[in-house]
């Protein structure tokens, strides 16, 4: 088996079995890049045409205001890339997905993945399953974010990605979570003494 099927195999299985003849399709698609810390992989004004497969590294999604740059999401090894509203509606992204890390990606083209859900029905029902999964993430972000207090969304975050706070830092933590840095220190050192 390959490096990219063995990578990519056990996580689609999780989801649902794909033919021999639809992972031949998709895995002569599939392109695999090295990334240098810092590559941006999607501008503001640009369309995503890409969905990644991050097999190792580290990215991050961030809206640049004027004030400062706004993180909305993390992405860690064997998570899948993309910035969701322009992939799937073709139109120019608001956000950026800049590579924190020294990262290997694999990635598929917006016009190649519809070419394997048209020839292949199991393919169109494995990209939902996958879609519903992290649409799900997203809306537990977004719940988490604009309901819990400071020192809750923290204890969730710590909880649910603790290698981000290995990875990510101080300033993007307290972005993502919507809190001051100085909100952040404060929480963490409320959490060492307790």
């Amino acid at each position: 088996m390959t490096t990219k099927r063995a990578d990519l195999l056990p996580i689609f299985e999780k989801f649902i079995p794909i033919s021999e003849a639809a992972q031949d399709m998709f895995f002569s698609f599939l392109m695999e890049t090295t990334a240098p810390k810092g590559t941006i992989l999607l501008k503001p004004r640009q369309i995503c045409t890409r969905l990644y497969f991050l097999k190792e590294g580290f990215a991050y999604q961030y809206r640049c205001t004027e004030k400062a740059n706004i993180v909305t999401y993390f992405w860690f090894e064997q998570d899948f890339i993309t910035n969701l509203p322009s992939f799937l509606t073709q139109i120019p992204s608001t956000e950026t997905i800049e590579v924190l890390d020294d990262s290997i990606l694999y990635s598929i083209t917006y016009d190649q993945l519809q070419l394997l859900y048209q020839a292949y029905p199991e393919f169109n029902a494995l990209g939902r399953l996958i879609l519903e999964h992290y649409y799900l993430e997203l809306a537990n972000v977004g719940d988490l974010f604009s309901t819990y207090p400071a020192k809750s969304r923290y204890d969730k975050l710590l909880q649910q990605k603790p290698q981000l706070f290995q990875q990510a830092t101080l300033g993007q933590i307290a972005s993502y979570l919507n809190i001051s840095q100085e909100t952040l220190s404060r929480v963490r050192a409320q959490k060492e003494i307790s």
